[in-house]
């Protein structure tokens, strides 16, 4: 018997709780954790009886196994936890979109290629009987050339969907209707038809001016690079609930509709000398109670993962194919921006281009209330939480954690993987390595003799912190020394000289107690 495939997924949502259960719900495979910044009784995730972690790094530290990494994240963090589950050496399954940027989307691609792990991107509606159909329509030249395609989607999304205080319907972390709601039926049109070119929109914004940061409608034309021409007529402003989710083909040997809500029904198929073959029920829309979603085909996705992994199938969606619609929407919205972005908010453009400087120019998570000044620089994945301020000229590496309350100065260095706990401020001369982990409250200074009257006139002693070091809760750096690699200082404790590498130092003054190796393994003295 095959192992089981163990899963781990970041965010516990509805969709992250539907992954869970489906995982459960398979033989072949189990789930081992839930990572997610709320707590279990936020998540209302006690019954799947698993650890919840609040960071990647949490998870990471814990050392608990696991082969796939579910993202589950609000749309603009997908690309940030995919990196840092490939950084796991772990396949990743990322819910659409992939990212809200190609070259966002590219960088996934690239460290999963480097990284030699599987990435599956869930376009769930490729398993619907009709979608699955109408691509063997297309594969076999049974309807000759492709003339024109029409896909309408009209969906319900009112206050019931965007509540105040969430993240859907803002533009740096949903990123507009074409991403979150209609994103299947694109993948399904580029997997039948191929790419599009000479783009023509119209948008506008009916009911939700005050819910969401973009358009809830538009009608968009082009042609396929293959032939023929096509649009997307789409809504999100449909009164009560879902109208429609169709499309129609019209070509050489005739005519097909796929409709009903979700193109889950096959309305009308009139082909020369083709008989229409009986096809499998569909599955139910994804049931979110005031709304409803496209096809409840997650199962698949799982199964799929789990027969790749043990050899016996391809991925279904590949990262190519996952880039590719991210790439369509964004040929899109290049039209959008400029149409509808730019022109709400003509009166609120600072917070416009400082939310998108904040999560599309860079690769990195910056809470809404952390302060992050021009001139700072911050690596690939790293996170800035709640009232943290990062200042012109802090240097952080990637993949670190800065929590809440952290302050960093400019001429500040930390390394890549560092972890920054509540309440640290980190001035300058503080130069770390990589791996470095600062306890809650910790104190780092940078003058010997302070004096408020005089000004150092930035001349402030070094304190260098190498790679691996830990330094306890509430314990105290004195500036100018070196704390050597993979030192632990415990809690409380005062460093008054240089630290020699794998020491335990306790106390004021800091005293050696033991040794300590880079995994974690102690010896006491």
């Amino acid at each position: 018997m095959k192992n089981k495939i163990r899963f781990a997924i970041i965010g516990a949502g509805y969709i992250g709780k539907r992954h869970a259960s489906l995982i459960n719900e398979n033989n072949d495979s189990e789930l081992v954790a839930f990572i997610d910044i709320r707590t279990k009784e936020e998540c209302e995730i006690e019954k799947y009886n698993v650890p919840l972690f609040h960071s990647i790094y949490e998870f990471k530290s814990s050392n608990l196994e696991a082969d796939v990494i579910n993202i589950c994240t609000p749309n603009g963090l997908h690309a940030i936890n995919c990196l840092e589950g490939l950084d796991l050496n772990k396949h990743i399954v990322c819910e659409k979109p992939m990212a809200l940027t190609k070259d966002d989307c590219e960088k996934v691609m690239f460290k999963a290629l480097e990284k030699s792990k599987h990435l599956f991107c869930v376009m769930q509606n490729r398993y619907s009987p009709p979608s699955k159909w109408l691509k063997s329509l297309i594969t076999n030249n049974i309807l000759g050339k492709i003339f024109m395609v029409q896909i309408n989607c009209y969906w319900n999304r009112d206050e019931r969907y965007y509540k105040k205080g969430g993240w859907k319907g803002s533009y740096n972390l949903d990123g507009g209707t074409l991403f979150t709601q209609f994103s299947h039926f694109i993948d399904i049109m580029y997997w039948l038809f191929g790419d599009i070119c000479n783009i023509q929109t119209k948008f506008s914004d009916f009911v939700h001016q005050n819910m969401t940061d973009f358009e809830d409608s538009g009608i968009v034309n082009f042609e396929f690079k293959n032939g023929g021409i096509g649009c997307i007529n789409y809504s999100t402003a449909v009164a009560n609930q879902n109208l429609e989710s169709s499309i129609t083909i019209i070509a050489e040997n005739g005519s097909v509709k796929v409709g009903g809500q979700y193109m889950n029904e096959v309305e009308i198929c009139n082909i020369k000398d083709y008989i229409m073959p009986e096809l499998e029920e569909s599955k139910p829309p994804n049931d979110y109670g005031h709304y409803k979603g496209s096809a409840s085909n997650h199962c698949f996705i799982i199964q799929n993962v789990i027969d790749t992994l043990h050899g016996k199938e391809n991925p279904t969606t590949n990262v190519l194919e996952g880039l590719k619609v991210v790439e369509i929407i964004e040929r899109i919205y290049k039209l959008r921006n400029s149409k509808i972005i730019n022109k709400k908010f003509i009166k609120d453009s600072d917070k416009f281009f400082k939310d998108s400087d904040k999560f599309f120019k860079n690769n990195y998570y910056q809470h809404e209330s952390a302060i992050i000044d021009e001139g700072a620089n911050i690596g690939d994945g790293s996170k800035i939480w709640h009232f943290s301020h990062i200042c012109k000229g802090a240097k952080i590496g990637k993949n670190c954690n800065i929590g809440q309350n952290v302050f960093i100065a400019e001429g500040a260095v930390l390394g890549d993987n560092c972890k920054v706990q509540n309440n640290v401020s980190i001035y300058a001369g503080v130069e770390t390595g990589n791996n470095v982990f600062f306890g809650p409250s910790c104190v780092l200074t940078n003058d010997i003799n302070p004096r408020c009257k005089y000004s150092k006139n930035g001349n402030y002693m070094k304190t260098i912190l190498r790679d691996g070091v830990t330094l306890g809760a509430n314990c105290t750096i004195v500036c100018g020394n070196t704390i050597g690699e993979n030192a632990l200082i415990g809690a409380g404790s005062v460093i008054t000289k240089d630290v020699e590498s794998n020491s335990v130092m306790v106390g004021n003054p800091g005293k050696k107690i033991g040794e300590i190796d880079e995994k974690g393994n102690r010896k006491i003295i």
